[in-house]
């Protein structure tokens, strides 16, 4: 008998289940399908991990968009065993900074409230403008970008543990 996997979908912070609804249909055809909202019920991704492994069952394939792809690698790390495929969409493998968790923490709120045209202008006090908060997003990418493939900043080697 073979097993049924369920595709959960991940959306990102600042979205909720209308950014997958041009995929649904087609995938709802060949499988199970849930779209999670844990990312609007709990503050950090260790407890939404906890609670979407919580509240689904057997085999997942998680697909995650930006936040949702880190949601997706932390179930993964937390649920090995539950984990049969993932796809992550414009994501990152990086940890969590102290500026990436307060500035997740100070939008969860407005995302929550459905105020996402926020998302963006609620961060002009911690910047003298919106254009420096994405010349900060820009140096991060370009540092990012510097790096040697197969070893992001703060990851360290597996074999040198």
């Amino acid at each position: 008998m073979k097993t049924m996997h369920t595709v959960i979908l991940l959306p990102g912070l600042a979205c909720d289940d209308a950014l997958w609804r041009d995929q649904l249909p087609a995938l709802q055809q060949h499988h199970r399908v849930q779209v999670s909202s844990v990312h609007q019920r709990h503050a950090t991704l260790p407890e939404m991990a906890h609670a979407l492994l919580a509240e689904t069952d057997g085999p997942l394939v998680l697909v995650g968009s930006s936040m949702g792809g880190m949601l997706a690698q932390h179930v993964h790390r937390e649920a090995p065993q539950r984990t049969a495929a993932m796809a992550l969409l414009s994501s990152s493998a990086r940890p969590d900074t102290p500026e990436l968790l307060k500035l997740r923490s100070d939008a969860t709120p407005d995302a929550l409230c459905g105020r996402l045209e926020n998302l963006v202008t609620c961060q002009q006090s911690d910047f003298t403008s919106v254009g420096e908060l994405f010349d900060l997003l820009a140096s991060d990418i370009a540092r990012s970008s510097a790096e040697p493939p197969g070893n992001p900043s703060g990851l360290e080697a597996q074999e040198n543990t």
